[in-house]
């Protein structure tokens, strides 16, 4: 299996570099970064990711509309999502089950529970495609 590329989605330039370095070298995984909402539902079209991980909360449009435009396109509808939240913030997972996230995961976080939840939710994305 080639190396699973990850789209990370983040208004803020530092969290999106850290979570997308994480990746490289935690998890040996291809990067694209965005940092707007617009730009994310562009790249995600034109590049077809195996895994988005899209923060919540971002101007233009967000997290939330990102994803409900991911799942809108026949050519992502089947994109795994893993939705960034805040700690404190468990009332927004109602909402993004409602767009289509098959996971979340929690700031602050370190490269396992990154690593590992990346793991979990590919595997189960490539489990349904069989």
């Amino acid at each position: 299996m080639s190396q699973p590329t990850i789209m990370v989605i983040n208004d803020v330039d530092e969290m999106a570099e850290l979570l997308a370095t994480m990746l490289n070298v935690f998890g040996d995984y291809r990067t694209l970064t965005a940092y707007d909402g617009k730009t994310a539902i562009a790249l995600a079209i034109s590049n077809r990711p195996d895994l988005i991980l899209v923060d919540n909360i971002m101007p233009n449009p967000d997290g939330y509309e990102v994803c409900r435009a991911v799942r809108a396109n026949p050519l992502t509808s089947k994109t795994p999502i893993i939705m960034t939240l805040h700690s404190g913030m468990p009332n927004f997972e109602s909402r993004g089950l409602e767009v289509g996230v098959d996971s979340f995961l929690y700031y602050p976080t370190a490269e396992d529970p990154l690593i590992d939840q990346v793991k979990a939710v590919l595997a189960r994305g490539h489990l349904g495609d069989q």
